[in-house]
């Protein structure tokens, strides 16, 4: 079975309508969540960009929720309060609530034309340049030339 875009956005909006449907309390998260979730706000802080890999992120969380278990085990399973601050009228803490999904733009490329004409940076990728020092690989500025290069060979096939 072929994943496309449009079936991956219907599975997630299934699983999301699923999520929701259960009757978790988003406003009063037990301690052991809260807990956590301070925790791994100042791992956020000491350490920016760990969440960008999603394997890390996991494995960092539910190592975080066994600390945040042992921790509350430790402190005698004490009441704690709920910050109204930070899970009260927070949209991530109400799923029922999802956030309206970007739409395709399919006039990006007539924008970033745009931005390379007002920078002056027209040309920096064409011929030898392609991956030199104005150029290197993996840089937005080059992965947008080989998407053009790809549009350019599309566009040559149909001509032919």
């Amino acid at each position: 079975m072929k994943l496309t875009k449009l079936k991956l956005e219907q599975l997630i909006k299934e699983e999301l309508t699923s999520l929701t449907e259960d009757d978790y309390d988003y406003d009063n998260p037990p301690p052991v969540e809260m807990i956590a979730d301070v925790l791994q706000d100042g791992l956020k802080k000491l350490v920016p960009a760990y969440d960008m890999d999603q394997s890390v992120e996991e494995a960092v969380h539910d190592r975080v929720m066994e600390f945040a278990r042992e921790l509350y085990e430790l402190m005698g399973n004490p009441e704690i309060g709920v910050d109204p601050e930070r899970y009260h009228d927070d949209p991530r803490n109400h799923p029922e609530e999802p956030r309206p999904i970007k739409e395709k733009n399919d006039k990006w490329i007539q924008g970033a034309e745009k931005d390379i004409e007002k920078r002056g940076t027209e040309g920096v990728c064409t011929g030898d340049k392609f991956g030199g020092p104005t150029c290197k690989p993996g840089t937005k500025r080059y992965n947008l030339a080989k998407t053009f290069r790809k549009m350019g060979k599309k566009n040559k096939k149909k001509k032919d």
